[in-house]
């Protein structure tokens, strides 16, 4: 029976069995997490990873059975291996991080059963459970899951390069950790990033063709309401721009929000049953009758309305 660490405990170095099953995307998100945080501060196990790593990287297919030993059958033999040879250097790297990212991502998700409450209110491209949202506590006292919080720093750390791709993951991450500032920052350099130019955010906004990092952005604009004024208008505005490019949930709910920060209470009502056009049954649109309940107003109290007798 192969063994795993103690997802809690992990004074000791993982077995070799361990560290196989780590390279090989078998272990459960608690263990991955532990393991990955012990080999950040271990050399030796960070080389025997690193190794078996590239290993599986720089395996070559066998070139195919030659039947007959003529000149010309070993040329095309020759041939053929040189082409694998070819594709597995220049693919395989590729693949190999998009395979990465999305075992990264799947961790994510299973990490959030660790969670209480969702940390961000808005919705985000990741697809994440759905959970109910609680605000950050003030100052001090809120550490966090260490579980969620070492999947986040993985698919973080994966995020390399200054590309718009590597940006925009590098944002959600610091907005899942509650890096508010780092977010926005992170996610405004990758709209700018498109254009390849500096200027107004707004200006860079309005020009983008990204809905999944446009929603992403209106998500952090909320989150850092409280420290920037100018949030709430620009969440709208990115919402807006998502919504125009993809009329996706994510730019529906987070559209909806913005309208509620700004107290635009009418449109902000009308934005949410837009959004229960697109999603009537799931854990978001309760959210979204929720807000729509919130924001009706309260027929006693229109003109002309007769008071409940009792």
């Amino acid at each position: 029976m192969t063994t795993t660490p103690d997802p809690m405990n992990l004074m000791s170095h993982p077995t070799e069995e361990t560290l196989a099953e780590l390279v090989d995307g078998r272990l459960t998100p608690a263990a991955r997490a532990r393991v990955i945080e012990h080999i950040a501060d271990c050399a030796e196990c960070n080389d025997i990873v690193m190794t078996a790593t590239e290993l599986q990287a720089d395996e070559v297919p066998a070139a195919p059975p030659v039947s007959r030993f003529t000149p010309r059958t070993l040329y095309a033999a020759a041939i053929s291996l040189a082409a694998a040879a070819m594709l597995v250097l220049v693919f395989a790297p590729v693949f190999r991080a998009w395979f990465e990212e999305r075992r990264d991502l799947d961790d994510l998700r299973d990490a959030t059963v660790y969670l209480e409450h969702r940390r961000v209110e808005g919705r985000l491209s990741l697809d994440l459970p759905h959970q109910t949202y609680q605000p950050p506590m003030r100052g001090p006292g809120d550490p966090g899951n260490q579980v969620f919080d070492a999947a986040v720093r993985e698919l973080r750390a994966r995020a390399r390069g200054n590309d718009w791709q590597a940006l925009h993951r590098r944002g959600l991450s610091e907005l899942l950790l509650r890096h508010k500032v780092e977010a926005v920052g992170y996610l405004e350099a990758a709209v700018r990033q498109e254009h390849a130019g500096g200027g107004a955010i707004e200006t860079a906004i309005a020009r983008s063709t990204r809905a999944a990092l446009l929603a992403d952005l209106s998500a952090a604009y909320l989150e850092r309401n409280d420290d920037d004024a100018q949030d709430p208008a620009h969440a709208l505005l990115a919402a807006d721009r998502s919504w125009q490019l993809d009329r996706t949930r994510d730019a529906a709910f987070n559209r909806a929000l913005a309208l509620e920060k700004l107290e635009r209470n009418a449109e902000a009502l009308a934005a949410w049953r837009e959004y229960l056009k697109l999603d009537s049954s799931s854990p978001w649109a309760q959210d979204a009758n929720t807000h729509i309940q919130e924001l009706s107003p309260d027929p006693a109290m229109e003109p002309g309305s007769t008071p409940a007798q009792t």
